[in-house]
Order: structure tokens, then sequence, then C-alpha cells
């Protein structure tokens, strides 16, 4: 049957039908009694968010979540300057490659291939081997 009865609890205004109406106020009314786990202390429902121990408690965890994401924070410093250290060798290695690399080149542009009349140059091993010509800017 379904008659519609008041919740009897102060502050209420909701309605249930009566084979609801004990869960109503002792498992779904925002206004039954409750007791805190941490103190013991009688509370209505709607207070608990408000209650002391439930803020120290919600409190607490969130220092313990910042100190968490500090620490992350503090490794991810650390690896930042780590990286930003090999990067500066690894620059430093590259401007060497290339201050190489232009000498090299050089060395090939002047000694190896120039113009010549009537002459050629080869490599024999390690040496550089000059045939003939005419040029005399060059020895």
């Amino acid at each position: 049957m379904w008659i519609c009865s008041g919740c009897l609890l102060e502050g209420s205004i909701d309605t249930a039908n009566r084979r609801d109406k004990e869960s109503q106020e002792t498992e779904e009314c925002k206004f039954r009694k409750i007791t805190c786990e941490s103190c013991d202390e009688q509370l209505v429902y709607v207070d608990y968010k408000k209650h002391q121990c439930t803020l120290r408690k919600e409190i607490n965890e969130v220092k313990s979540r910042l100190d968490e994401m500090s620490d992350a924070l503090k490794q991810v410093v650390l690896t930042q300057g780590e990286v930003l250290e090999k990067l500066k060798v690894n620059d430093k290695s590259i401007k060497d490659i290339q201050n190489t690399l232009q000498y090299v080149t050089h060395l090939i542009e002047n000694c190896l291939f120039f113009p010549c009349n009537k002459s050629f140059s080869f490599l024999h091993g390690k040496r550089k081997m000059l045939c003939g010509g005419m040029d005399s800017k060059r020895i």
C-alpha cells in the first residue's frame, strides 16, 4: 500500500511510503543522527562535513598530497638540472665536431683538390702524390 508518511526527524521535509519509513529515517534522511568515528560525538548527518574531525582529516589528506607533489616537483627540478648539464656537454661536443669538420673540409679543398695545369694529385697510403704540373703558386 502506498500511503505517504512524513519523516519524523527534526528539520526533515522528506516523505516516504510506510514500508520505507524506517530506512528513510536511518539511512537516507539528511537529518538522521550519526556518531563521529573519531570523537564519538553525536551529530546530524548534514553537519558531519562541517565537523572538526572531518575537516581535520581532510586537511591532513590534502597536506599529505601536497607533500607528495612537492617531493615530485623537487625530483623534476633535479632531473631537469641533470638534463641541462648533459645538453651543455652535448652542445660543446657538437661545436667541437663542427670545427673539426670545417678544418678537415678546408684541408681537403686546399690540399687535395686544387687547380693545376697539366698535373694531377692523388693519395697513396697516407701521402699525397702530385704528378706533373706547371703552377708556380704551389709547391
